[in-house]
C-alpha cells in the first residue's frame, strides 16, 4: 500500500481523486494548494504525487520549483486541463514524470499510478 498525495484546490477533485486511490488500495493524503502540498510531502513522504497547476498561494510550477531542492523528491503526475505543448514542456523540465488531462479517465489514474508506484518500488 503506497501513501498518494492530492494537491488540488477544487474540493469535487480531491474527493474523486481520493476515492480512486483508495479504491485501489493505496493512502490517500489531500492538500488544498500547494503550501499546504510541500508540507505534505515533507511531513508524509508520499510515494506518489498527483498536483494540478492552477491553485492559489503557490502553484503546480512553483511546487514543482521547490521539489528540485529536495534530496529525494516524491514523483509528481500533473493534472491539468491546460494541454497546450509548452505547459507539458515546462513541467516535465521542472522534473513531472507524467502529464494527464482533466478531467481525468479514470482507467488513466490508476494506471499511471499503479505503473509510477510499481517503479518506484522497484528502484528502491
Amino acid at each position: 500500500m503506497a501513501k498518494v498525495l492530492i494537491v488540488d484546490d477544487a474540493v469535487f477533485m480531491r474527493g474523486l481523486m481520493a476515492d480512486i486511490v483508495e479504491g485501489s488500495g493505496h493512502t490517500p493524503i489531500e492538500a488544498c494548494d500547494g503550501v499546504e502540498g510541500l508540507e505534505a510531502i515533507k511531513r508524509e513522504r508520499p510515494d506518489l504525487v498527483f498536483l494540478d497547476l492552477a491553485m492559489p498561494r503557490l502553484d503546480g510550477f512553483g511546487v514543482l520549483e521547490a521539489l528540485l531542492g529536495f534530496d529525494d523528491p516524491p514523483p509528481v503526475i500533473v493534472l491539468s486541463a491546460d494541454i497546450q505543448p509548452e505547459i507539458q514542456k515546462r513541467v516535465f523540465n521542472l522534473g513531472a514524470i507524467e502529464f494527464l488531462n482533466k478531467p481525468p479517465n479514470v482507467m488513466d489514474i490508476v494506471g499511471t499510478m499503479e505503473a509510477n508506484i510499481s517503479s518506484q518500488k522497484e528502484a528502491v
